[in-house]
């Protein structure tokens, strides 16, 4: 019997797969290709204190989950930062 997806069955039951931080990456895990989560909380906390009240990217960022699948994550960030040049052109 297989598990896929996040979770994998252990002796003692079944247990979620690695998270990253995006404050910390653990690279045993990434390298491994077992890495398939990341918590934004830092990202969010950053955007709450540094970024303008009136930045679309602060709200989109604050509008997020903590826990977004990898995959998703890198397609955001990419959406991100495009947004974050615009804003900081119109500055």
């Amino acid at each position: 019997m297989g598990f896929h997806g996040k979770d994998e069955l252990t002796s003692s039951g079944i247990s979620r797969a690695p998270k990253m931080n995006i404050g910390s990456l653990e690279s045993e895990n990434f390298e491994k290709g077992r890495l398939e989560t990341v918590n934004i909380l830092k990202l969010k906390s950053f955007a709450y204190e540094k970024l303008p009240q009136h930045s679309l990217l602060r709200e989109f960022i604050l509008s997020e989950k903590e826990e977004l699948p990898i995959s998703e994550f890198i397609v955001k960030i990419d959406v991100w930062l495009k947004l974050l040049r615009v804003e900081n052109i119109n500055r």
